[in-house]
């Protein structure tokens, strides 16, 4: 009976903890590596602009904004809550180099693109 009862304590909290993931808070996804493409995230950050178009920095992450180059001066380096599909880019090192084996412009790691985004000012609908 102890052991079925340790079960059941097991998928409870199993079934606990995926309910948070399906809650889809990238925040505190990031730093264990749960999410993945594909998934539908929440995320929580800063509205900046970077070189590559509008990113939501967090306190642990740079996520770029699908289809946004820049903030509006209304939204810029304020806090923003930013929903939508998760897409992620990697980029090797050597994918900054041409055919010839010159160094060109570019990123490494992983780029995480946040697709379909809707967005709102904590505190305000938009």
């Amino acid at each position: 009976m102890k052991f079925t009862g340790l079960i059941f304590i097991i998928l409870l909290f199993v079934a606990y903890s995926d309910s948070k993931i399906a809650g889809k808070s990238a925040n505190n996804l990031l730093s264990d590596s749960l999410y993945k493409a594909g998934d539908t995230v929440t995320v929580t950050g800063t509205a900046l602009n970077a070189k590559m178009g509008a990113i939501l920095q967090t306190e642990k992450e740079i996520f770029y904004i699908s289809d946004l180059t820049f903030w509006p001066d209304s939204l810029y380096s304020k806090k923003i809550e930013v929903k939508g599909l998760l897409k992620i880019e990697t980029y090797k090192e050597e994918d900054l180099k041409d055919e010839n084996g010159n160094w060109k412009q570019g990123m490494t790691g992983e780029k995480k693109t946040i697709l379909l985004p809707s967005y709102k000012i904590i505190g305000e609908e938009k």
